[in-house]
């Protein structure tokens, strides 16, 4: 039975205020036609509505990944789950980022969630602890791209034990075994929020719970997630519009429910505005459409634009790597990813984002210089010791070969620190300064008293290899991220627009000064030897064939041409005696002169 009737009764008098408001607001779309994508106008217009994150509102723009390979990205260890697909994920990220994609509902304990720990008569306990390490990595990377996760946690309800939903001592429970999963990622607010419910109401059709059951779930669940992370979002995702009362009351902070071709009447979401949801279904909260299909980006594009009318707070295309909708088995749309993009542009107020988007990548990035930072191979490796630490020198090299320069312009904003801005050249006109979260420091460096220096430059890895050569876990990290930016040798000057002589100077070594603005030109690079101060990976004890990587701007802030070129890496077999021989990808280590380098 569904509760329809109850949750409107219970909601009418507090929302007859809020119906008028809404009501009114999207009046305009009385007369607009039932299920016609195409009737939505053309220009662009702002959302209608919004959710809350990082202290503003925003639509929540975004797709569904829903897996990168099902039912063991969480949890399966280093060879399928994220821990071991990291520059994938990695990639996958950066690319939803730069085509618009900024909201990502990806499904955590798929199929029969067996990430969470059970006695043997199903009571759940505890979430593995390496599904917890697996979504540790996917949140840091979520974070470096500026995208915002929402995990779905029991995408597939009919293939958990149903106690979990019928039993109230195993629900409150399972609630227990998840708060500690919520009170670990509290802090992180590319962690949007959590979908506490997914379609649960096909449980209540098929007869295996009841309607007070699963209200009684659902409740236990959102007071674990209010008591363990009272910030983070707490999301119900339903199978359509029309089931939202099932689950009003609840203390959701938004609702997720699917829309896909095909549904008519009150389960089309097209053909129904925000409003009108309020008034029938007694929706109190935000409406994310939690996944919408669309065979075109075209068709994507309309459906972006009716959804914002409609007064939703956000849409998510399902999705990103053409998995088949739940509800339309067998299909796969292709992901409009030049929607999203189009639609990102177009709408200052598309998000969530904790900086703005990168104008390298969009319908804009021809009216810009954009530069493009590289890091050269490894070199000059040799072995040494620190702190009674054996470690792995090397040489590195971040080389400048985009269409415009590399520049940071830093204000003072403490003792040792700076705020900076990104400056990014235009081809006509002034140049555009943009805040990317960069910071300066006034780096100390031995012998040398200090530098102002662009901190968090670039990181020196070690990763694990396995027998094919492919890269399964970051070991180790080295100490240098600080670098100076600077014009120091003319290594690329083939390229255009790269000046013969240095127009970005050595690094000022003035406490006291204000402001500071460096860079390095096109066709230049910022060279250290490797017996400059920190330039080592820590390898005490490892054993066996590692990746020695450089990544240049590891935390994105710099805009750049291209983001998928910033590592470089050599084959290092240890312990080091100079060799990589038998090591898969084993290429010879490259030797570099130091002339000019410091």
């Amino acid at each position: 039975m569904r509760h329809r009737v109850r949750a409107r009764e219970a909601f009418r008098s507090p929302l007859v205020v809020i119906a008028a408001l809404v009501l009114a607001a999207t009046a305009a779309l009385a007369s607009m036609p039932d299920r016609s994508d195409a009737a939505a106008t053309a220009g662009p217009q702002p959302p209608a509505a919004s959710i809350p994150a990082l202290g503003q509102r925003w639509f929540a723009l975004g797709a569904n990944v829903p897996w990168v390979e099902y039912r063991c990205d969480f949890g399966c260890g280093l060879q399928r789950g994220v821990r071991g697909r990291q520059a994938e994920v990695d990639a996958m990220l950066r690319k939803m980022s730069r085509r618009g994609v900024r909201t990502v509902r990806w499904y955590l304990f798929a199929d029969d969630a067996w990430q969470l720990r059970r006695t043997a008569d199903g009571t759940p306990t505890s979430v593995s602890p390496a599904a917890l390490l697996d979504l540790d990595i996917a949140v840091r990377l979520a974070a470096r791209n500026d995208v915002f996760l929402l995990p779905v946690v029991l995408p597939d309800p009919s293939r958990v034990p149903a106690t979990w939903f019928t039993d109230p001592a195993q629900s409150r429970a399972l609630a227990a075994a998840l708060s500690p999963m919520f009170a670990r990622y509290r802090s992180q607010p590319h962690l949007l929020g959590w979908e506490l419910a997914t379609g649960a109401e096909t449980l209540l059709d098929a007869g295996t719970a009841t309607g007070p059951e699963l209200r009684a779930h659902v409740a236990d669940l959102r007071a674990a997630l209010r008591a363990a992370a009272p910030r983070t979002l707490a999301a119900i995702g339903t199978t359509d519009v029309s089931r939202i009362d099932t689950w009003t009351g609840l203390g959701a902070d938004l609702y997720t429910p699917q829309s896909v071709s095909g549904q008519v009447g009150e389960r089309c979401a097209t053909c129904r505005s925000v409003g009108a949801l309020v008034a029938a279904e007694g929706v109190d909260a935000p409406v994310v459409i939690g996944g919408f299909d669309a065979p075109t980006d075209a068709i994507g594009a309309q459906r972006l634009a009716r959804f914002s009318r409609l007064g939703y707070a956000g849409a998510l295309a399902f999705s990103w790597h053409a998995v088949p909708h739940p509800l339309l088995p067998g299909q796969r749309a292709p992901m409009p990813d030049d929607a999203t993009w189009r639609f990102a542009d177009a709408h200052p107020r598309s998000g969530p984002r904790s900086r703005p988007a990168n104008p390298c990548y969009g319908p804009r990035e021809a009216t810009f210089r954009c530069p493009n930072l590289k890091m050269a191979t490894p070199s000059n490796l040799s072995l040494g010791h620190r702190g009674g630490r054996t470690v792995l020198f090397s040489r590195n090299s971040l080389d400048s070969r985009g269409a415009g320069p590399a520049s940071l312009h830093g204000l003072r904003n403490g003792t040792f620190t700076m705020a900076a801005k990104q400056v990014l050249h235009r081809v006509h006109g002034a140049p555009l300064a943009i805040d990317t979260g960069a910071r300066l420091l006034f780096k100390a460096v031995p012998g040398q008293y200090r530098y102002w220096k662009w901190n968090g430059a670039a990181r020196m890895e070690l990763w694990r290899l396995d027998s094919t050569g492919h890269l399964v876990e970051r070991t180790r990290i080295g100490p240098k991220t600080v670098y100076c930016l600077r014009d120091l040798q003319r290594t690329k000057g083939s390229l255009p627009r790269s000046p013969r002589s240095r127009v970005f100077p050595a690094c000022s070594q003035r406490l006291k000064q204000g402001s500071v603005t460096l860079g390095t030109s096109v066709g230049w690079s910022d060279i250290y030897p490797a017996s400059y101060n920190e330039n080592w990976i820590d390898v005490t004890g490892l054993r066996g064939c590692f990746a020695y990587v450089h990544v240049a701007d590891p935390l994105n802030v710099i805009y750049e041409s291209n983001e998928d070129d910033n590592a470089s890496k050599v084959v290092v077999r240890l312990p080091w005696t100079g060799s990589n021989a038998g090591c898969p990808g084993a290429r010879p280590v490259p030797t570099i002169g130091a002339n000019g380098t410091y």
